[in-house]
């Protein structure tokens, strides 16, 4: 059973919904840098010109990702979002807690189960065109003994068994070729308290599955033209701030609405370079993606994220990031292309403030959220608390079968509710 009954009122609300400022929160987890293994906190926000913060959280020793990132519409906040990300990590690299070795089929005979068949699985290449890659797509079978750790479904309020590797990230010798599902972040989030992660968790989730319903969807130009945002039509006092930002820095903005059947508002913006600046060298167009019960919170999540995700080409410093990632980000034919499909018309979709919630507390959002969740068809929304009592970060690992994966990692294929929403062919985009 999870402790959410406890009440964490809202004491911040800049950029992001809190229960208590970033200040305040790196001043008491700051401490805790060091058991944990980070070294220090970046200020990479001066390798760019924009001025949006950005800062690198730097754990050599970690088990999965040495180098996190994190941004904010201040530098408290970008601190905390660094510091936050490698703490997390941290947490799903060390988890011990408690574990079966059964087959699915044996288990869920006697045990409430996750439903395994929603679940994505591992993947083909791992990069493009590089020599390391996974094995072929794996195949499910409930027939096999496998490790399950203890979640709690958040839904039916009851504990459900979940595959050991949808939890664990230690991915030091790690044989992909053992694995049956996706290894990887998503839905791994640290906050202020156990509900404020998972709230965190269940968002990034929600975003990711709005991103690959978005883009299968697309029909054809019209569509893309859809859901343009008007940004003279961003009437929230941050978001209008980072545009500004982006403007006094010469650098175009493009934001597209891409809430879907969940009804968590979502949003996608590219960014790009002025085409009147230096040619001399090319720095292709970013992306940046956000979700969050307030729709102002979710777009400023997606801006700030473009512009960390320029500060990720720049420092080149983020160790699962490969050579041919930054062939394609400074390939200026690449670039040519993204400008011509998606900058060359302005867009007109209004941006609805009206369409998320502001509740008082973080446990409100919770309930918001699994409330949306339950609507759209999503009958399990399962957290793992990953919580150590000696260190006291609260930190979950949220997995929700039936949410669509991130479509932009390579090996994605697309689950039931992206193939519903795929044009035939004659429809494609051109």
């Amino acid at each position: 059973m999870l402790d959410l009954n406890t009440r964490y009122p809202k004491e911040h609300r800049t950029g992001t919904h809190r229960s208590r400022t970033p200040a305040e929160t790196l001043t008491d987890f700051g401490t805790r840098m060091e058991r944990i293994g980070i070294t220090r906190l970046a200020n990479m926000t001066g390798l760019d010109w924009i001025g949006i913060p950005v800062y690198n959280a730097i754990r050599p020793n970690s088990r999965s990702l040495s180098v996190s990132q994190g941004k904010g519409v201040d530098h408290d906040a970008a601190k905390v979002s660094a510091m936050m990300e490698s703490i997390e990590y941290w947490h799903a690299e060390v988890f011990d807690g408690p574990l079966r070795h059964d087959s699915y089929r044996e288990l869920s005979v006697r045990e409430p189960v996750i439903d395994v068949h929603q679940l994505p699985l591992r993947g083909g290449l791992d990069t493009i065109g590089a020599a390391r890659q996974t094995p072929a797509r794996a195949q499910l079978r409930t027939d096999l003994p496998t490790l399950w750790a203890r979640g709690y479904d958040l839904l039916r309020q009851s504990p459900m068994w979940v595959p050991h590797e949808t939890v664990r990230l230690n991915k030091v010798g790690l044989d992909y070729a053992a694995t049956t599902f996706r290894v990887g972040s998503n839905g791994l989030a640290s906050g202020n308290s156990l509900p404020e992660a998972i709230v965190h968790g269940i968002c990034e989730l929600a975003e990711r599955d709005a991103l690959t319903m978005w883009w299968n969807g697309l029909q054809d130009r019209d569509h893309v033209e859809a859901t343009k945002l008007g940004l003279d039509t961003v009437t929230d006092p941050v978001c209008t701030g980072l545009l500004e930002q982006f403007d006094a820095a010469g650098i175009d903005v493009v934001a597209w609405d891409v809430t879907c059947d969940t009804e968590i508002p979502a949003y996608q913006v590219c960014v790009a370079e002025r085409e009147q600046r230096a040619s001399w060298r090319s720095f292709g167009a970013c992306w940046g993606y956000g979700a969050h019960t307030s729709p102002a919170v979710a777009l400023s999540r997606a801006l700030t994220e473009a512009a960390q995700s320029r500060v990720t080409v720049i420092a080149a410093s983020r160790d699962e990031n490969f050579r041919t990632m930054y062939h394609a980000q400074n390939d200026a034919e690449t670039l040519r292309r993204t400008r011509e499909a998606f900058f060359s018309q302005a867009g007109t979709h209004r941006f609805d403030s009206t369409r998320g919630v502001d509740n008082p507390t973080v446990n409100e959002d919770l309930d918001d959220l699994l409330t949306r969740l339950r609507n759209a068809g999503i009958d399990q929304v399962v957290a793992v608390d990953l919580t150590r009592p000696d260190i006291g970060i609260p930190t979950a690992k949220v997995i929700i079968p039936g949410l669509e994966y991130y479509s932009l990692f390579v090996g994605y294929a697309p689950g039931p509710r992206a193939r519903r929403r795929q044009p035939r062919p004659s429809e494609a985009i051109s």
